[in-house]
């Protein structure tokens, strides 16, 4: 079970809720797990809203039963998830979570599933909730590349993307919610590789920067 640490909530701070992933599969480091502890043992960093980070697991099941339990515990004025895309060479908006499971890996459970309904009698697809135009301009304007993407894969980040919006609908919560690809490390590339990486510095400038834009239009 991920661990959160001891908040008390600002009555004028909007809430946000971070989250990251676990290594997986070949890819011995996940950028988006350094991102979180980096959030988690420096604060200070946002300086527009109470921030939770929290590390998942990279599985279907347990990532699910792990943003059910965060949100009901906080219900946070919203939800960013980041994730690692290894073909990626900006920070990707994602627009779309779809209602389907569906990658030739394992996750880290060991579970593979090919053709699986995220929720058997859900919509096909939701929408993200965050503010993704001004988040594009807000990067774009700290110099840090960023670009849309139209759905997060079928693997455990869009099952997370997929599962955190269908919770927040069938609750009824008013959490802004979506999902954020990060490129991977500069060392995680090779010479032939198509994409260049980025450093960590710069994935972490460019989640301050998309939490404290988020802030903005909570509440």
């Amino acid at each position: 079970m991920a661990k959160t640490r001891t908040l008390v909530r600002s009555a004028q701070l909007p809430l946000i809720l971070v989250t990251g992933f676990k290594p997986f599969g070949v890819f011995k480091v996940n950028p988006t797990e350094g991102l979180i502890m980096t959030l988690a043992d420096h604060p200070g960093l946002v300086k527009r809203a109470s921030v939770v980070p929290v590390v998942l697991p990279t599985g279907y099941r347990a990532s699910e039963r792990e943003i059910a339990r965060l949100l009901k515990k906080l219900n946070p004025d919203a939800v960013i998830s980041f994730g690692l895309n290894f073909g990626a060479s900006k920070i990707m908006l994602e627009r779309i979570a779809v209602n389907i499971d569906d990658a030739n890996r394992p996750d880290n459970a060991r579970e593979t599933r090919q053709g699986t309904l995220i929720v058997p009698d859900g919509q096909a697809a939701y929408w993200s909730t965050l503010p993704l135009d001004a988040l594009h301009k807000a990067l774009n304007k700290a110099g840090l590349p960023a670009g849309y993407s139209n759905h997060a894969g079928t693997y455990v980040c869009n099952h997370l993307f997929y599962c955190c919006r269908h919770i927040i609908e069938a609750c009824g919560l008013k959490s802004r919610s979506g999902f954020i690809h990060m490129p991977p490390l500069p060392e995680q590339t090779t010479e032939s590789s198509p994409v260049t990486g980025m450093n960590a510095e710069d994935q972490l400038a460019g989640a301050v920067t998309i939490i404290e834009t988020v802030a903005r239009y909570c509440r």
